[in-house]
């Protein structure tokens, strides 16, 4: 059993983002943190995607409900988020502008429609200065459900 506080934070619009974090969980015991933006996004796939690329193309920072802990009582931190655009989502931008990395470890995990990690990972290092960084897990949503050996190989 690891004795590191472990915080798992997470974007996830459908539950598959938040089926990896909750496996993540079992294997590694930590506090789940699921980032809910202040304003959902719309339940229409062309209308989640039309407003998902103006934010992005405009670098905009969700608003989302406020993690109620104190992230300096974490050591490690799992970072999840689909991959949006070939980045992470606007949800968790804001999440990783608002609190500071420093000296912590962070593990990112993406999952995916086809597009693979794309540059979801670089842009969680490029947000989490001063983070040790650990090699990342990328997984298709078509695979979420049958992937608990891949997510348990990975946390070794």
């Amino acid at each position: 059993m690891n004795t590191n506080k472990i915080l798992i934070a997470y974007y996830s619009y459908s539950g598959v983002t938040k089926k990896i974090a909750e496996q993540i969980n079992q294997l590694n015991k930590g506090d789940l943190f699921r980032i809910e933006p202040l304003v959902s996004y719309p339940n229409s796939w062309n209308e989640l995607l039309s407003v998902a690329k103006k934010e992005l193309d405009n670098h905009f920072e969700r608003p989302f409900h406020e993690f109620n802990n104190n992230i300096d009582n974490y050591e490690i931190i799992y970072i999840g988020s689909p991959n949006w655009g070939n980045t992470i989502a606007p949800p968790m931008l804001s999440f990783l502008n608002k609190y500071e990395f420093i000296g912590k470890t962070i593990v990112p995990f993406v999952t995916h429609g086809g597009g693979g990690q794309g540059n979801c990972f670089i842009d969680i290092q490029r947000l989490c200065k001063g983070a040790i960084l650990h090699e990342g897990l990328s997984i298709r949503d078509n695979r979420v459900n049958g992937s608990n050996y891949e997510v348990a190989n990975w946390i070794k």
